[in-house]
Parts: C-alpha cells; sequence; structure tokens
C-alpha cells in the first residue's frame, strides 16, 4: 500500500543511503547497521519469547467476575451468584459457601452447563442458585471457591465474604401529576410543563436508580429515575417535560393532557416488576389529579395542586352529588351520621370512612341494589371513639367498569 510513497520519498536515499530494493527486502531480512531484524522475523521472535513466558505451570484456579443476580433481591428471591472460574483444565471442583446472617455455613457447587445462568456451557463461567431470606434486610454473605486436580484451591473474595443484602419490595406510588400546565407550577427554568409526583409510603428511603417511568406499553425502562433516595413517607417532582437535558428530575417524556397510562417498573437486573400505574382521561388546565389522602385509590380532582408535597395540605373537590344523589348528614357530625343516595343502575357499593391517613374506621359492602333511592346509617358504635377532626367518606361501585365514586370530606365536631 505505500509501495508509491517510497518511491516518490527523495530523503529515503538521505538515511543510511537505503534504496528501494532495500525498503521491499526489509519485510524478511536485516537491513543492516542498527536494524537487526526483518519485519516478520521481529515479530515472530517477539511473539515465541512471550509465548514461553506463558506457558501454564500448575497455577491456582483463577476466579473473577464475580456477579450476583438479580441486582435488587427482595425476600424469597432466587438468587443466582455466578463467577468466571479459569484454570489449565477444567477444575474438579467448584462451590459457592454461604451464609444468611450469622448462620451456619451452606455449601453448593456451582455448574458451567448453561443452565444455572452461566452463559452457554463450557464457556468458564459458573453459577449457583440460592433463594435468599423471608426477611427484608436480612445479608446473605458468600464466597466462592476453586480446585484444580492437583488440590490447588482459589477462593473469591481471598479473605472475608462478599453480601448481598435483602431489599423490601418498595411500595412507591404515583400521588399527583397534572397533564395540562399553562401557569399552575414553574420548574427551575420558569417553563410551565407537565409533571407528577411519586409518594414513598413505606417507613424505610428507597432508592430510585433501578426505578423506571414509561408512558408505553411493553417499553419498561423507557426513562430511568435519578439515582436518589426518596425518604420515608416523602415526595419527588418529576417533571415530564421531554427535556432530560434540563436535570435529572425531567424526563423525556410528556403526558398527553387527552388521556393516557403513565407506569413505573423496578429492573432487578432479571426481571421488569411493576410498582404503580395511573390511566387518566381528558384533563383540565392547571388542575391536577391525585390521591387523598396520600397513596390511597381513588385518583380524584385535587382543590389546588401541591407538586411535590403532601396532597392533605389541600383540599379535594367533593363530586359525585349531582351525579349520583349522594348526600351526608349531618355534617359536620359527632355521633350519628347517615348516607342516602341514588342508584340508576343494578351496582354493589362499598361505603368506607377513614381518617386522613388512610386508616379504615368503618367499613360496609351492600347487597346487589336495584335501581332506586337508598339510605344508610352508621352505628354509634363506630363514630362514639372518634377524635374530633377531619376524616373522609368514600362510596365507589364494585363491579367491573364501575362509574360509581365518590368521595368527600365530613367533620367530626
Amino acid at each position: 500500500m505505500i509501495q508509491a510513497s517510497v518511491e516518490q520519498d527523495s530523503f529515503r536515499t538521505l538515511d543510511y543511503g537505503w534504496d528501494y530494493d532495500d525498503f521491499q527486502d526489509s519485510y524478511i531480512e536485516e537491513a543492516g547497521f542498527h536494524v537487526k531484524y526483518g519485519l516478520k522475523p521481529f515479530f515472530t521472535t517477539r511473539h515465541d519469547a512471550t509465548e514461553n513466558q506463558l506457558q501454564p505451570n500448575d497455577v491456582i484456579p483463577v476466579i473473577s467476575n464475580v456477579n450476583p443476580l438479580p441486582r435488587v433481591v427482595h425476600p424469597n428471591d432466587s438468587v443466582v451468584i455466578t463467577a468466571w472460574i479459569e484454570d489449565e483444565v477444567i477444575p474438579s471442583s467448584t462451590q459457592l459457601s454461604y451464609k444468611i446472617n450469622s448462620g451456619s455455613l451452606n455449601i453448593i457447587n456451582m455448574f458451567d452447563d448453561g443452565m444455572h445462568k452461566d452463559g452457554v456451557a463450557g464457556d468458564e463461567i459458573y453459577g449457583a442458585a440460592i433463594v435468599s431470606p423471608t426477611n427484608f434486610f436480612d445479608t446473605i454473605y458468600y464466597f466462592i471457591t476453586a480446585a484444580d486436580v492437583n488440590a490447588q484451591a482459589g477462593r473469591e473474595p481471598r479473605e472475608d465474604f462478599n453480601s448481598v443484602i435483602i431489599d423490601p419490595v418498595p411500595h412507591l406510588v404515583f400521588n399527583e401529576l397534572m397533564a395540562s400546565n399553562s401557569s399552575a407550577a414553574a420548574d427551575e427554568y420558569g417553563e410551565f410543563d407537565d409533571w407528577l409526583e411519586i409518594y414513598n409510603p413505606d417507613s424505610f428511603p428507597v432508592f430510585l436508580g433501578d426505578k423506571f417511568l414509561s408512558d408505553e406499553a411493553g417499553n419498561t425502562d423507557k426513562w430511568r429515575l435519578p439515582s436518589v433516595q426518596i425518604p420515608a413517607n416523602g415526595f419527588i417532582l418529576v417533571w415530564c417535560d421531554a427535556q432530560s437535558y434540563q436535570g435529572e428530575f425531567h424526563s423525556d417524556f410528556k403526558l398527553g393532557a387527552s388521556g393516557e397510562q403513565v407506569m413505573m417498573y423496578e429492573q432487578t437486573g432479571l426481571k421488569s416488576q411493576l410498582l404503580d400505574s395511573l390511566a387518566f382521561s381528558q384533563q383540565t388546565t392547571n388542575v391536577s389529579v391525585g390521591c387523598f389522602p396520600n397513596g390511597i385509590l381513588p385518583v380524584i380532582v385535587m382543590q389546588s395542586p401541591t407538586p411535590g408535597y403532601s396532597n392533605l395540605n389541600t383540599g379535594i373537590l367533593s363530586f359525585g352529588n349531582n351525579q349520583f344523589g349522594i348526600g351526608i348528614f349531618p355534617n359536620p357530625f359527632h355521633d350519628n351520621l347517615k348516607i342516602v343516595m341514588s342508584v340508576e343502575e343494578i351496582e354493589t357499593l362499598s361505603i368506607e370512612i377513614m381518617c386522613l391517613t388512610g386508616v379504615k374506621i368503618f367499613t360496609l359492602k351492600t347487597d346487589e341494589l336495584q335501581p332506586g333511592k337508598y339510605s344508610y346509617s352508621v352505628p354509634e358504635n363506630n363514630l362514639a371513639g372518634l377524635t374530633a377532626g377531619i376524616y373522609l367518606i368514600r362510596v365507589s361501585g364494585l363491579k367491573d367498569h364501575s362509574t360509581f365514586n365518590f368521595t368527600q370530606k365530613i367533620v367530626r365536631n
């Protein structure tokens, strides 16, 4: 490829007096002076010298690339530990030793058979599976050993243990969203974009870096949440503006004001686990929908938006009275409370009274109701022990695709 350039090089003959024939011969012959080898003999000599230095000499099996799967382990999950184990010949023994917390040590064999999440058979990747503990925050401690035919054994780690902590299953929920925002809440750039709020109802913080949001069915890892912790009973706000370059809390998709579904997934390394989903219909500009109390379904129209904060800081727009003819008497109440309603289709209803934290105080499931008017009184003994304050009453239909859904604040004096 360079012959033409060599012929045109007028400076070549000034260097040791070499001519074009010397260039042609240099591939297999020495050129004299400081060039002791032709190009091919030089590489052949280097290759042979290197190979002689690397001849195996009964080395101890080498263990590397140790990998637990899934990366996120929950109680009762099947945990697979894999490792790359190398030796001159197939090791005579490959074992996984593990214990739960400070318990006794268990020893099981590892396999390179393509049936233990170890790739294909014979690829020097070994795997073994164990069942995780039933209690979250327990810890699996483990190490791997491999022995050759001469009983020389390698260990990884060389001392102590690797560990896997059992994480509780998170209960993250979509708590509030606004899919049409023209002036209600601005992001850090002063832009009025779609947004949604995630709530952690658990008593422990939850890592978000392995969680994903999506508005496309089947696309379970569309947008990764930032690698931060959401504290216990905490909230985070995500701007759904398709401007992910604006920061880690800006997603790469928008919400559809005409209605759609958003989903939240956890990616464990072996599977996608749906954590929550929220389907919504046509939205009103600058009006949010959310859970009231926090994390409690159904999603309802909020009196005022509270992006990134508790929905208990606002109220709800009572809805359903005109549609279903529901009345709550008296309100405020003390020792007696009556619910009256009109039913236009055959329906079975659930009537619930709860405090603002979602704890249910009274629950009633009706018989199947024919169209007509009905009245229900809450037994006095269910009300007598209540402290003064704000409560919620919810009436909802139990049949598939029921549109009967009513929530209202009530006050005990």
